[in-house]
């Protein structure tokens, strides 16, 4: 459904797989210029997280699943 809405508003799904590096994140997310980001679960989220630390952007997250703390 995230790919749908994502598409029918003229942006562009960016994939990332669970078992990449964070330096790889931080190359997607700067190259990208990344604008939010979906997590499945909390070892997602702490990459993520992370990352948006060492770029220093404020980057929403939002979750899939229930996780504390994070837009659902």
């Amino acid at each position: 459904m995230v790919d749908l809405g994502i598409i029918q508003i003229g942006a562009v799904v960016v994939p990332l797989y669970p078992n990449i590096s964070e330096e790889n994140y931080q190359f997607i997310f700067t190259d990208s210029n990344v604008k939010l980001v979906f997590v499945e679960d909390n070892q997602l989220l702490e990459k993520v997280n992370n990352v948006k630390r060492r770029i220093d952007k404020d980057l929403p997250v939002y979750s899939f699943n229930k996780i504390d703390n994070v837009k659902h």
